[in-house]
């Protein structure tokens, strides 16, 4: 049975279905994005994580600088991120109990910021004893990873 379509008109169709489904692809993958970008707004980066992503922008002097100090110090910022980590398994325990105790909450939460702000400490720390020493180009680096967004 033919439709009235011609081998043109079979090639616009199957280009405009093409088309479509480009199109639906490139949508996932801008929608995912977006939510990713979001996601990393929703929750603050850890301080080994603002190394890392530093590290990534600093030119390589100022590269090799930063992670000298942070190996120096990466003990203390290792144990201070475990303890964040319990602290914060010790508020999701609290979070799932049938009976919330505010008490308990109050104290898990209380609990929680001094951990994380135990491990920024050591993290400011690091960037105190690295700045200094930067070249003006990762100054500027810093400068602009510093900006709000």
């Amino acid at each position: 049975m033919n439709l009235g379509l011609t081998s043109s008109g079979r090639m616009r169709s199957w280009a405009l279905v093409a088309s479509l489904c480009l199109n639906a692809l490139l949508m996932a993958y801008l929608g995912t994005t977006w939510i990713e970008r979001r996601r990393a707004y929703i929750v603050a980066p850890s301080p080994v994580r603002v190394i890392e992503l530093l590290a990534k922008k600093l030119p390589a002097r100022d590269r090799d600088l930063l992670l000298e100090v942070y190996r120096r110090k990466d003990a203390r910022l290792a144990d201070a991120e475990k303890r964040y980590q319990s602290a914060l398994a010790s508020m999701s325990d609290q979070l799932s109990l049938d009976e919330l105790n505010e008490m308990n909450i109050a104290s898990a939460l209380s609990n929680l910021r001094d951990r994380r702000l135990a491990a920024g400490d050591v993290l400011i720390e690091i960037l105190q004893e690295t700045i200094p020493q930067l070249s003006p180009a990762g100054r500027q680096v810093l400068t602009q990873s510093l900006r709000y967004r």
